[in-house]
């Protein structure tokens, strides 16, 4: 990426990246890039560079979630490119504007599937970033009773902010990746005229229609392993058939006992794959 933006190949580092993936085709392999949910905040050129266009061309479209129902800006979160804005799928012009920009991404690099992450939506902020940006009345304080017990805004968007429908955040934060995964999916079906290969971290009952999922996050212990079983037939259950967990762990360093182990276990998983911080 360039200066963490999505949709764009940095120019520099990475400029025969198309280049490099045309070749790996050729023997049958396949590149499935990462696109983050936040979209990179950045207002104005810097060092020259021209404007990151998808911000601008986001803004104009209308298609970032509102910080809240009072105020016409777009939250502004705290993601890889520090301030961030999310797309809301509700809105009528998401679908073009996603599709828009994925295509974009194509013609620098060509990809045969796409990994959604960090599409809780992920914020590293507790709710808002920005005191300005707050409600009045935050939805959070009325609320009778709070499933986990812990703050519903911890490293998330705020429930207060507000959806294209209507919705707040509060109501749509569940479906947020899956309805991301419903319009890559659209992209893949539409524009390139192919089946879909997508893998979300955040899903929803249904989401297997759409794409594939991991389970996130996992540490590199025995009980992770052992998780993982159950984690991947929960995932069946609510429609998800193409699920998976990080083989050998995703957190802290793993060792050739419990990676041996994990490859044994992981040959059965519906979705294979090793993934390491």
């Amino acid at each position: 990426m360039e200066d963490y933006k999505n949709f764009v190949v940095d120019p520099v580092n990475f400029g025969d990246l198309g280049q490099f993936v045309k070749n790996l085709t050729t023997d049958n392999l396949h590149y499935i890039p990462i696109v983050d949910a936040g979209i990179a905040q950045r207002i104005r050129s810097v060092s020259g560079k021209q404007p990151y266009l998808p911000y601008v061309d986001g803004m104009n479209k209308n298609v970032f979630i509102k910080a809240h129902s009072k105020t016409e800006e777009p939250f502004s979160g705290n993601v890889w490119p520090d301030d961030a804005v999310y797309t809301d799928f509700t809105h009528p012009n998401a679908s073009d504007y996603w599709s828009f920009w994925l295509e974009g991404l194509q013609e620098q690099v060509e990809f045969s599937g796409l990994w959604l992450d960090m599409n809780e939506a992920s914020n590293f902020c507790t709710g808002y970033c920005y005191w300005d940006q707050k409600s009045d009345h935050p939805v959070q304080q009325n609320l009778k009773y709070i499933p986990s017990g812990r703050n519903l805004e911890d490293k998330s968007i705020a429930l207060d902010a507000v959806h294209y429908d209507g919705s707040l955040e509060l109501d749509a934060h569940s479906l947020y990746g899956a309805m991301e995964a419903q319009h890559t999916a659209k992209y893949f079906t539409e524009t390139l005229k192919k089946r879909p290969m997508i893998i979300g971290r955040s899903t929803f009952a249904g989401s297997g229609k759409y794409g594939s999922r991991w389970l996130g996050d996992n540490f590199s212990t025995a009980d992770y392993m052992a998780y993982s079983v159950t984690g991947i037939m929960l995932s069946n259950i609510n429609g998800i058939p193409l699920a998976g967990a990080d083989i050998c762990g995703f957190i802290g360093d793993t060792n050739a006992d419990l990676c041996a182990r994990w490859y044994t276990v992981g040959a059965f998983y519906p979705f294979s794959r090793n993934h390491n911080a």
